[in-house]
């Protein structure tokens, strides 16, 4: 193995607005109903989030738009106002201190791993959540993920595209090759929290694990390494 890359939400970090609506709404007695329709539309407005094809505020608001999460924030106690801007300030908040955190044992794992290899990110994420995930800790994931080659993230200028789309793979093996020119795509191991993702990367010839910090113990993940001979 020439390279292990690491997805963000639920490998490296939490995973974003996902687990801000489930704890807001889902976790406060919310139907499972009204949070599903939340969900539906706030999925198709991070289609286009996550190419960088609309910024924060406009995610936001088209959630705020397309649902009953106003009346939901404020049965629950979080607001007393239904004023959409309002609504849309509160989802930027919570969503930065609820959800803006690390996982320490993978970041562990990182280190270990860049002792013996190449480490790099591919991730669908957004220029304002990545900025602000990067400059946590001191900024320890760009500490840990110095190349910027290695780094691969939807929003992009030069990618525009996301997971999983066969076309980012392929724009992630494009920028490992700047740095090992002779890389072959099974000399790459991609971690990855949602399976359809690891599989559209072994469809390329990438090897994949699929793993979740949340839920998994980071044995589960240094064991799957050891399997492609990566030294943790």
């Amino acid at each position: 193995m020439q390279i292990v890359v690491f997805d963000i939400g639920g490998v490296l970090a939490n995973d974003m607005y996902n687990e801000l609506l489930r704890m807001l709404l889902l976790d406060n007695g919310t139907s499972r109903q009204d949070f599903d329709a939340t969900m539906k539309c706030a999925d198709k407005a991070w289609g286009e989030y996550k190419i960088g094809a609309i910024d924060e505020t406009e995610f936001f608001s088209r959630v705020v738009d397309g649902t009953t999460i106003g009346q939901e924030l404020v049965k629950h106690g979080y607001t007393t106002s239904l004023e959409k801007n309002i609504l849309v300030n509160l989802l930027k908040q919570k969503i930065r201190e609820l959800n803006f955190s690390l996982f320490p044992d993978t970041l562990t794992l990182v280190e270990q791993v860049k002792q013996h290899m190449h480490v790099g990110i591919l991730s669908n994420h957004t220029k304002e959540w990545i900025h602000e995930l990067f400059s946590l800790q001191d900024g320890v994931l760009g500490k840990l993920f110095d190349c910027p080659d290695l780094v691969v993230v939807s929003c992009d200028d030069d990618v525009t595209s996301a997971k999983p789309e066969a076309i980012i793979y392929e724009h992630l093996i494009r920028r490992i090759k700047k740095q090992i020119p002779d890389l072959k795509p099974e000399q790459v191991v991609f971690i990855d929290d949602k399976l359809r993702n690891v599989q559209a990367a072994q469809e390329q010839g990438i090897k994949g694990i699929h793993f979740d910090a949340r839920k998994q113990s980071i044995q589960v993940l240094k064991d799957a390494l050891t399997e492609y001979g990566v030294n943790v």
